[in-house]
């Protein structure tokens, strides 16, 4: 699935939520995550990390298509009542000037 960022000749297998990285064994067991806060550090597997970046992307998007659907509603309405009023202004010349 992908190399370690430390040692890249070792594939990751797993990864640090907190860090926001994926790491290989000899981190957990010699390396960055063996000792201290990071050895405390959430680690959940990289496959499903990369669901997770999946599912957590796809509602962002669907957030950002929500909200632009919002704002393009809202700018049809306005440009819908802009017509009107021209319409209106414009029936009213015409009356003006055949008159």
């Amino acid at each position: 699935l992908g190399k370690c960022p430390d040692h890249p000749s070792l594939e990751a297998d797993m990864y640090c939520a907190e860090d926001r990285m994926p790491i290989c064994q000899h981190c957990r067991k010699l390396g960055s995550h063996s000792a201290g806060e990071a050895k405390k550090h959430r680690l959940i597997g990289l496959r499903d990390a990369y669901q997770h970046a999946l599912q957590t992307s796809a509602s962002t998007a669907n957030g950002l298509l929500t909200e632009r659907q919002r704002v393009e509603t809202k700018q049809v309405a306005e440009l819908d009542r802009r017509l009107i009023h021209v319409q209106e202004a414009t029936q009213a010349l015409e009356d003006g000037i055949y008159e």
